[in-house]
């Protein structure tokens, strides 16, 4: 880029590191000016959490988590059993997480997260929608196939000889 002589305040940053200002970097008329920068990487630290199911059964719901921000992206998964996850991130940088679960019936959620030193325990809760499908839900009452032999066979063929009448043992 050109630029006018004289100094300048550079600035310099990139994600998951401390952003750093050099004051007074000499621009010279018609020479390229080089100024190293060593930034600083921020601390990790650990998000935890579950992922529940929000009927009011708390259940452990599997679910997604893409973990989003400006220049980072990643997804997680939850443990099927448990609804748990662990992600290690940068401390002090927002982050958003947006919760997907992996059986139809429950609606995504998203909300910021900020790591703060040490770590931290997100859990988030999922609201069911009446399309769910998920283990233990049922839109409509199940219904169970029964047959009453009092008033006679029913739709089963009967053959060979038995000590049963119908009503009364024989034998």
């Amino acid at each position: 880029a050109n630029m006018f002589v004289g100094a300048y305040d550079v600035t310099a940053s990139a994600f998951g590191h401390q952003a750093l200002t050099v004051t007074g970097v000499a621009i010279s008329d018609g020479a390229a000016t080089t100024q190293n920068i060593s930034l600083p990487q921020l601390p990790a630290a650990t998000v935890q959490g579950t992922i529940t199911d929000g009927s009011g059964h708390g259940w452990p719901v599997y679910a997604k988590i893409a973990v989003t921000a400006t220049g980072y992206s990643t997804t997680v998964y939850t443990n099927p059993e448990t609804g748990g996850y662990s992600v290690t991130l940068y401390e002090a940088t927002p982050y958003t997480f947006t919760v997907t679960a992996l059986v139809s019936g429950y609606t995504t959620t998203s909300r910021s997260v900020t790591p703060p030193s040490g770590g931290g325990t997100e859990n988030f809760t999922l609201t069911v929608d009446t399309s769910c499908t998920a283990p233990g839900y049922s839109p409509l009452p199940i219904s169970i196939y029964s047959e009453l032999f009092e008033a006679g066979t029913g739709t089963y063929a009967v053959s060979g000889t038995t000590s049963w009448a119908w009503g009364t043992p024989t034998s």
